[in-house]
């Protein structure tokens, strides 16, 4: 083997060395347990458990390319799941529960739920139950001093009644009516705390997997339906020509 057939390999293989550490960092890989599919020019597929069982001679077909594999079953982001959950501060209150209702259903990654929280589920099962504690600054934020501000007494409100101290109004803003909470009330103006109720505290929650459903399943609400019927991420590495 010469040394360009050398230099070439060399090269192909930290493209892949390169493509995964990506893969990692971008959280396409949840944990080493991820399958590996590899497809090369051929269309013969090998499906291997973690990267390091990818062979050398495989990485350096012309061309191959790798395609990570959702597993069935484990949440991973993109997935429209629904879990029960009890959440409670550092002092063992309990603030919110699904115990009774429904079982809370979004998508992970979409950005609706708190950061903490969306991190926890990913990579659970279904029936599997664990119990995290999320740090305020993954859940609602800190609580600071520029969200307390006054406020003229006559601006629009949801509620008919005037303002009381200690009680909770919505404020209509660009988005819809916001919380917040009264803390003066004079005259003119009312002060008001818009940090979330929850700011700055460390929130515990217990969770269980409910429900996964993959992008490509009918039932999820995006719909994402991809052609071949797996939902996979694919990457294609060209190698050179020696």
């Amino acid at each position: 083997m010469n040394l360009r057939i050398n230099r070439s390999i060399g090269i192909a293989v930290l493209l892949i060395l390169c493509m995964v550490a990506a893969l990692f960092t971008a959280g396409c890989i949840e944990d080493t347990s991820t399958p590996i599919v590899v497809v090369d020019d051929a269309n013969e597929i090998e499906t291997y458990a973690t990267p390091e069982e990818v062979p050398l001679a495989t990485l350096v077909s012309t061309p191959i390319s790798v395609s990570m594999v959702s597993t069935p079953g484990i949440s991973a982001p993109d997935d429209y799941v629904e879990v029960d959950y009890t959440g409670s501060l550092s002092d063992g209150e309990v603030f919110d529960s699904s115990v009774g209702f429904e079982p809370l259903g979004f998508v992970i990654a979409s950005g609706v739920m708190i950061p903490g929280f969306d991190e926890a589920v990913r990579g659970m099962a279904v029936g599997e139950t664990k119990i995290v504690t999320i740090p305020s600054e993954d859940a609602y934020g800190d609580w600071t001093e520029e969200m307390v501000i006054a406020i003229p007494r006559d601006i629009p409100t949801e509620e008919e009644e005037p303002p009381v101290v200690g009680e909770i109004i919505y404020l209509f803003g660009g988005m819809g009516f916001v919380p917040v909470t009264v803390i003066e009330v004079t005259d003119e103006f009312m002060i008001v705390d818009a940090n979330h109720q929850l700011a700055g505290e460390d929130l515990t929650f217990e969770i269980t997997m409910v429900k996964v459903v993959k992008p490509d399943d009918p039932e999820h609400p995006f719909n994402a339906v991809s052609t071949d019927n797996s939902y996979t991420q694919e990457f294609v590495i060209e190698i050179p020509e020696s």
